[in-house]
């Protein structure tokens, strides 16, 4: 009997051997359309979540201030009539750390044609770490905290850094990015809001001028 059972459980083990490739490739098609269901809900969810967030952020308070870390208290109000760029960032995010050349870069070039730059440190980030950082890379633009989160609340809820806001000349958001951004289309954007400033600017003047 021992040889029996020996020769019964070797069949049932080869049996089994061979059927589980036939078995995995007819779940195969399941598999896969089970994935698409999951992958399609997903995107639909932050798709959802997307336009969710551009809604809140459409309707930002006027009167948010952000509190500079030289002491100034900034709000959009007072840069009514300019294109303003609000960055989210952390002294601990790779990517903050590597686009921020490029933001200095920008701040540099446009600024004194009307561009603004705030960026806002999020809120777990400690207030010794944000002044080291700020100064150990000369940022020129203000660099605000953000302790009690109230500029966090005011965007919609900022769920990761870096998340950038350009506002434009009439303060509405214009763009709104989350991770690494193309600079090349920032700075294009950037350039039609302040050329539109401009024109809008002569306009007004020669209405004034009574032309």
């Amino acid at each position: 009997m021992p040889g029996v059972r020996g020769t019964v459980t070797d069949s049932i083990w080869r049996n089994s051997s061979t059927l589980s490739p036939l078995l995995n490739t007819a779940l195969m098609p399941k598999r896969n359309a089970l994935y698409l269901i999951i992958s399609g809900l997903a995107a639909l969810v932050a798709i959802s979540v997307m336009v969710w967030r551009m809604n809140a952020v459409m309707s930002i308070p006027a009167g948010i201030r952000f509190s500079i870390i030289d002491g100034r208290r900034i709000s959009l109000d007072e840069l009514a009539g300019r294109p303003v760029i609000v960055n989210f960032w952390a002294t601990t995010c790779r990517i903050c750390r590597q686009e921020l050349p490029d933001f200095i870069h920008l701040y540099r070039q446009y600024n004194a044609k009307g561009l603004e730059i705030i960026y806002i440190a999020m809120p777990y980030d400690p207030p010794n770490r944000v002044l080291d950082a700020a100064k150990e890379n000369a940022i020129p633009f203000p660099v605000a905290l953000d302790i009690n989160g109230e500029a966090v609340r005011a965007f919609g809820g900022i769920d990761a850094t870096p998340t950038l806001f350009l506002i434009n000349p009439d303060g509405k958001v214009d763009m709104e990015t989350v991770g690494k951004i193309k600079m090349d289309k920032l700075e294009q954007r950037i350039k039609a809001l302040l050329f539109a400033r401009r024109r809008t600017a002569g306009n007004d003047q020669l209405v004034g001028n009574g032309v």
